[in-house]
């Protein structure tokens, strides 16, 4: 931006792909997204369009951005709160996964920013599943994730309402964790393992795609978010589902 302005320009629209994730790998790019938001502000913005796909796993990121734009004077530290009130007694708890999704995944976006021209990834959408997120999201931190989760489900004095939201974010976790196991497998286990979790990935994805809203066939056949890991185990994935469309 600084370099445009010195260029001449004096005011601009932000159109940015930010929200443009379909991958399973928690992001944590709330805080990102949101001084971003402020510094195209403060530097001449005059209006903003953001292209997304909204999914339960990026709830934290589109709240985030959402109130920026409807109050643009609005502390993070606002939002935030406004945010895990949502969980109720569980907010402490549910604040702690946030974090910690949150924390790594600044570490990873800011080291494939710091790499030379060719190999960054600056444009968080789903170029970034392979690279950036999987170094973000290792197994066995999402084991981790996992466990606070299930201290936040816990939590006693929920509400119906409340305890369902933990319970989602407890889901997603779940989801995330047998995804990431099979994300990573690709490249470090033999074929017949890897083919055993896409199966078992699959399996449990038919049992939870009712109560995790989602375009699910696009997580199967959307180029660069997971076809490269279903096509990888073609043989196997035919032999079991030959209903499946990979893009062939």
């Amino acid at each position: 931006i600084e370099g445009w302005r010195k260029a001449g320009m004096r005011r601009f629209v932000l159109r940015p792909n930010s929200l443009c994730y379909r991958g399973v790998l928690p992001r944590g790019f709330e805080r990102y997204f949101y001084d971003n938001f402020q510094t195209a502000l403060k530097n001449g913005m005059i209006g903003c369009d953001y292209d997304g796909s909204c999914r339960r796993v990026m709830d934290f990121e589109y709240y985030a951005v959402a109130r920026a734009i409807s109050d643009p004077t609005i502390g993070f530290d606002t939002i935030e709160r406004e945010f895990l009130s949502q969980y109720g007694a569980a907010a402490p708890v549910m604040k702690e996964s946030y974090d910690r999704v949150r924390a790594r995944g600044e570490v990873a976006r800011i080291a494939r920013q710091n790499l030379p021209a060719a190999e960054k990834e600056v444009v968080g959408d789903d170029s970034q599943l392979y690279k950036g997120m999987l170094e973000a999201n290792p197994v066995e931190e999402l084991e981790r994730d996992l466990a606070v989760l299930r201290r936040a489900a816990a939590v006693e004095g929920l509400s119906p309402v409340e305890r369902k939201r933990v319970e989602l974010r407890l889901l997603l976790g779940e989801h995330a964790l047998k995804t990431g196991k099979f994300l990573h497998a690709r490249d470090t286990r033999p074929m017949k393992e890897f083919s055993k979790l896409g199966l078992d990935l699959l399996k449990f994805r038919t049992e939870i795609c009712r109560k995790v809203p989602d375009e699910w066939g696009r997580l199967f056949r959307a180029y660069r978010c997971e076809v490269r890991w279903w096509r990888h185990m073609r043989q196997a994935l035919k032999a079991k589902h030959p209903e499946m469309e990979l893009d062939d």
